[in-house]
């Protein structure tokens, strides 16, 4: 009986630590950008809405969603920051607000790539 429960207690020793081994962190993150320019018959516009959104996977059905208006020479700039290991995979999706219309338009989707700077120009 002594040898089952000293045999046990050992059992515990070395398993309760790799029970509650935590997962190393993973710190290293990287950029991820989305920019362009809205043109209204081929001139930008500035102060035009923009809506955009991220999320960590396809599987996910929420998206995180930013609007952002235009500046004076119809730029916009969009960067998050994304831990890697939540990176790949990791789905943007973007669109504009017609100036004319007040219509959005369609969204165009990708896959946010480390490290890269993606254009996404619209007209109208």
């Amino acid at each position: 009986m002594k040898f089952r429960a000293f045999i046990f207690l050992l059992s515990l020793i070395f398993t309760f630590p790799l029970c509650n081994k935590k997962v190393d962190e993973v710190t290293e993150k990287y950029n991820f950008t989305v920019n362009g320019t809205v043109y209204v018959n081929n001139v930008p516009v500035g102060n035009v809405m923009l809506e955009f959104g991220t999320k960590e996977s396809i599987y996910i059905p929420d998206w995180n969603t930013v609007l952002k208006y235009t500046d004076e020479n119809g730029k916009y700039n969009f960067t998050i920051t994304v831990p890697q290991r939540t990176g790949f995979g990791s789905q943007y999706r973007i669109r504009a607000k017609n100036p004319i219309t007040q219509s959005w338009s369609n969204y165009r989707h990708g896959t946010v790539q480390p490290e890269k700077t993606i254009t996404e120009n619209f007209y109208f």
